[in-house]
Parts: structure tokens; C-alpha cells; sequence
């Protein structure tokens, strides 16, 4: 068998999807945290000071988004993050990010802020997301359910008393409803 991504496999020979996965995600690296062959996808499309690091869901909202999905049934090395930009590097694409989230291949998707949500539905394009979900909500894409939680970040820095994080809650609870195996 040869090498590369486009090496077929010859009769009696078995694809190893395992590496395959591993190359095409190699050069996005940067952008990724968590299992890279996680049920759950979280995108962010805004970089928090963490990121200032360059290292994506590195600091206070990885963690609370880590708490978070415990707290909901997702055992930790379910998930993975995608953040769209980091600081000296170039914003990963609409299609780049439909290629991340394809080669992860999770059951779910969940857009923590609306750049995320638009980086979503352009690398899709509308044909299959015809209609974003409102937050809190979850909608269907290419049978994976997706799930958009408005500003989770800015949430956790909010003044406002507690409501924001409360609303954010609330709205990753829609995640708590889905019949997800092996999560």
C-alpha cells in the first residue's frame, strides 16, 4: 500500500482510518483541543485572552466548558474544540472548518458564540443548514444535532449579577437531551 491520504488499499488489505484521521487533522493541530475522534464538537468562534497563548479552550472557559458538559453526562475525552482564529496564525476557513468537523465525524456540534455559528452554516452552506438554530435549541445537520449557545466566553466575565451564565446554562442543557452512545 502506498502513503498519503490518497493511497488505496489493495485487496485483502484494511484502510487504517486511525492514521488516516491523524494526517489530514495534523496541519489544524493549533486549532484543536480535546479527542480528536470526540462524539461532540465544540466551535469557537471568538478567541478569549487564554488564547493569547495560542493554545485553543486553554484557561477559565475551558474549563468551565469541561465542567459543563460533566455536568450534563459527556464524559471528558468526548469532546473536542475548534477555535476559528488564534493569535499570529490565520483564521481557519468556513471550508477548512467543515473539513475538521467532517474528519472528526462527531454526532454533535456546539457553536459557542455566533462567528461559530456563521463559520457553521457557510461551511455547510444553507442547502444543508437551511435554518440556524435559535439558542438553546438544537437542529439537525447531516444527522448530527447541533447545538448554539450565545456568547458561552463572554458569559463567564459578564457583570450582570449571574444571568448571563445562567442563560448560557440553560442553553447547553439542550445538549443533556440527546440520546448520544458512547459519549
Amino acid at each position: 500500500m502506498g502513503t498519503g491520504p490518497s493511497a488505496q488499499a489493495s485487496p485483502g488489505e484494511a484502510l487504517d482510518f486511525t492514521a488516516l484521521r491523524t494526517a489530514v487533522l495534523e496541519p489544524w493541530r493549533p486549532f484543536l483541543h480535546g479527542n480528536r475522534f470526540a462524539s461532540l464538537v465544540a466551535v469557537k468562534g471568538i478567541p478569549g485572552r487564554a488564547e493569547q497563548s495560542g493554545q485553543p479552550f486553554f484557561g477559565a472557559d475551558g474549563e468551565a466548558l469541561e465542567s459543563a458538559l460533566l455536568a450534563l453526562g459527556w464524559q471528558s475525552n468526548s469532546w473536542c474544540g475548534i477555535v476559528l482564529e488564534l493569535p499570529d496564525r490565520a483564521q481557519l476557513t468556513a471550508a477548512e472548518l467543515r473539513l475538521l468537523v467532517e474528519t472528526i465525524d462527531p454526532r454533535a456540534l456546539l457553536a459557542l458564540d455566533r462567528p461559530a455559528l456563521r463559520g457553521i452554516q457557510e461551511g455547510f452552506g444553507e442547502e444543508l443548514l437551511p435554518r440556524v438554530p435559535e439558542p438553546g435549541q438544537k437542529c439537525w445537520l447531516l444527522g448530527r444535532a447541533l447545538v448554539f449557545v450565545d456568547g458561552f466566553e463572554a458569559a463567564l466575565v459578564s457583570d450582570d449579577g449571574g444571568e448571563a451564565k445562567r442563560r448560557v446554562w440553560r442553553e447547553l442543557k439542550a445538549l443533556k437531551t440527546l440520546k448520544v452512545q458512547g459519549n
